[in-house]
């Protein structure tokens, strides 16, 4: 029973990692996907691939909130919401610099929002790293833990198969035993009974049909013995009134 329940616990363990490893997987994908799109961004700047980007950063935040609050996501989710704020400023630093080259500001004051975007866009790129890094350690351990659950579950599941085996081959000789041992002795009953020891009891008490059989032989037994202690009286009462009749 202890054995079954660990297979059960384990089985159990072992669909909770594998559905982790899914999701986490499925996050890696996200985050790689939400990265190409940053650098598709960063080189064309076109409103299309922005609209991408959003799309791409929501569905990411879908997934992050159907994920457990381990230690291991703490450093994904506050990258997560850090490269949303980079990007917003990314996108939106782009544009003000758009309207000083449209506007003919001064080359100082282009030269200054210019820096402040690479900036940006260097940490963007850095926590966009980040994400990705992580999402693939925390795929990779998810990984082994489920292969680690698979592995737990398939030794137990073994080692309750053989013990299945041995008890159901163990209960199969004992029945067999338990058979057999009444079995020789109704049969040793009956060869001493039909050589004439009519005294002879057949020890079976088991209360099963082999018991019932056993009983009935012995009930038969004293009946017969009966009938021939009847039978040996009144063939000596023949004998008597003859030997009286003789004198």
């Amino acid at each position: 029973v202890a054995l079954v329940s660990m297979v059960l616990v384990t089985s159990g363990r072992m669909a909770e990692e594998n559905k982790k490893h899914q999701l986490l997987m499925d996050t890696y994908k996200s985050i790689s996907e939400l990265d190409i799109v940053t650098y598709d961004y960063l080189l064309h700047r076109e409103e299309r691939m922005e609209h991408q980007w959003n799309i791409k950063h929501d569905s990411l935040r879908e997934i992050l909130d159907g994920l457990a609050e381990e230690e291991g996501l703490k450093s994904i989710r506050a990258d997560y919401a850090t490269l949303g704020t980079l990007f917003s400023q990314v996108t939106e630093n782009y544009r003000e610099r758009q309207e000083y080259i449209q506007e003919g500001a001064s080359q100082e004051k282009i030269d200054a929002i210019t820096g402040l975007e690479e900036r940006l866009v260097a940490q963007l790129l850095i926590t966009s790293q980040s994400l990705i890094t992580d999402a693939s350690r925390l795929a990779e351990e998810a990984q082994a833990e489920a292969a680690e659950a698979q592995r737990l579950a398939a030794n137990l599941t073994v080692i309750l198969m053989v013990i299945l085996a041995i008890t159901v081959t163990t209960s199969s000789l004992l029945v067999a035993r338990s058979i057999s041992k009444p079995l020789d002795e109704l049969t040793r009953g009956a060869e001493i009974i039909g050589k004439g020891d009519l005294e002879h009891k057949v020890a079976v008490k088991s209360k099963d049909e082999l018991g019932q059989l056993a009983a009935a032989f012995n009930e038969m037994t004293g009946s017969l013995k009966e009938i021939t202690t009847s039978r040996d009286e009144l063939d000596r009462e023949v004998t008597v009134r003859k030997q009286a009749e003789e004198d």
